[in-house]
């Protein structure tokens, strides 16, 4: 996190199965002061390690219908 802006970083392992799996992420952020806060959600690059087994890249496509978009919130006094 820096300043009002946290950033989330994320990557795609893929498994030898044909199980489909789902996953959700609580992140703590600990104690932040009030203000408005902007949340942005980052995919890495694909590791090498993958692609030389063979896995193709998730498209950027489906990203977008399976990771949470960019958003905002608020922390306001109780």
């Amino acid at each position: 996190m820096e300043g009002n802006e946290i950033v989330i970083r994320f990557r795609f392992v893929p498994h030898d199965s044909k199980n489909l799996t789902q996953h959700f992420a609580m992140i703590p952020v600990g104690n932040i002061n009030t203000g408005r806060y902007s949340v942005s959600v980052e995919c890495d690059p694909f590791d090498r390690e993958f692609s030389d087994k063979g896995f193709t890249p998730i498209p950027d496509s489906k990203i977008e219908e399976i990771v949470c978009a960019p958003f905002e919130f608020t922390v306001t006094d109780p």
